[in-house]
């Protein structure tokens, strides 16, 4: 069964000519006093000041002051389109600027394709949406799945953070941004880069994995696998973990770990190994479990279950222990 092909319909114009020389099989539709050239096709309206429709052809070329809309939910403004009814591909350029309920889009060039619901561009964008504002080389728009695919030197603006990507796919409607290839955010307090994750760009929150480093409350955290929350000022980290504290010199190791903004505090298990510069020298704790509490005057590391540890001129091993950074006291239970 073969769905008969539409053809393009003229629903007005100012008037209309033929020029078989210059524009041969074309009816040269334009604009005459407030009545403006309307093309229509399955559901598409298109509005000009000139066209240059080739009926055969089922294919048309307009300029002057063009506006697209599909429907109520889609609208596109530019200088200059080309449109084929048979593959329901319209080529736009000129200061293109399409609108959604929840973003616009401005680039100097599009194709927009009907038949596979989506746009793209290779010149440039820029999207916005309610507070963000994301730009990208090359970029995919696909219009019934409100996401997009950003390639090329992406780039997310918004009011509380920055993030750069090499490659990002964006749902509009969830306000999660996918990454694969090198990424840094950027907020007011926290730093993140990664090869691989996912982000919340409202509740800025997200996972992040492949040489995956966060920079968050004085501190440099690395792991397999790094989840972050601003609201909840939590940071955790999983598998080859490695807490680095640049105030108070010391790298705290384990396969867990969970930073606590708020309380100044981090917890390291499974097999956890803390390193501490005391007097240029290297203490070692090891323990199943390592807590490390407060701000780098009042510091205290508390280690449990199977502990032991090592200096050059100290050996100790118990279940539990408390170590005060400032005063330099071990104490063994």
């Amino acid at each position: 069964i073969f769905e008969e092909e539409k053809i393009i319909e003229i629903i007005q114009a100012g008037s209309s000519t033929q020029n078989e020389i210059k524009f041969p099989g074309a009816n040269i539709l334009t604009k005459m006093d407030e009545t403006r050239v309307h093309l229509f096709h399955e559901g598409a309206l298109i509005k000009s000041d000139i066209s240059y429709f080739y009926p055969k052809k089922n294919f048309f070329t307009a300029r002057g002051g063009i506006i697209f809309t599909q429907g109520d939910s889609l609208k596109m403004t530019c200088d200059y389109i080309e449109y084929d009814g048979e593959s329901k591909i319209a080529f736009a350029w000129g200061n293109v600027f399409l609108k959604r309920p929840d973003m616009t889009l401005s680039t100097d060039s599009l194709h927009l394709d009907r038949l596979n619901s989506k746009a793209y561009y290779e010149t440039g964008g820029i999207i916005r949406d309610q507070k963000t504002k994301l730009t990208s080389r090359k970029g995919v728009y696909y219009i019934d799945q409100k996401k997009y695919r950003f390639i090329n030197k992406v780039k997310i603006d918004d009011p509380e953070y920055d993030l750069k990507s090499n490659s990002l796919d964006y749902f509009t409607e969830l306000n999660k941004a996918f990454f694969n290839g090198k990424t840094k955010i950027i907020g007011e307090d926290y730093t993140i880069f990664c090869e691989k994750g996912s982000y919340d760009t409202e509740l800025q929150k997200g996972s992040f994995q492949k040489n995956a480093v966060l920079f968050y409350d004085n501190k440099e955290i690395e792991g397999d696998s790094l989840f972050f929350e601003k609201e909840k000022n939590y940071a955790s980290a999983t598998n080859n973990v490695k807490i680095t504290d640049t105030i108070n010199k010391s790298i705290i190791n384990g396969h867990f770990g969970e930073i606590f903004k708020a309380k100044d505090s981090a917890i390291i298990t499974r097999r956890a190994v803390s390193m501490n510069i005391l007097d240029k020298d290297s203490l070692y704790i090891h323990a199943d479990t390592l807590v490390a509490l407060g701000n780098d005057k009042k510091r205290i590391i508390k280690a449990f279950y199977d502990v032991r540890i090592f200096k050059s001129d100290l050996r100790g091993k118990s279940d539990s222990l408390h170590f005060n950074e400032n005063s330099g006291i071990i104490k063994l239970f």
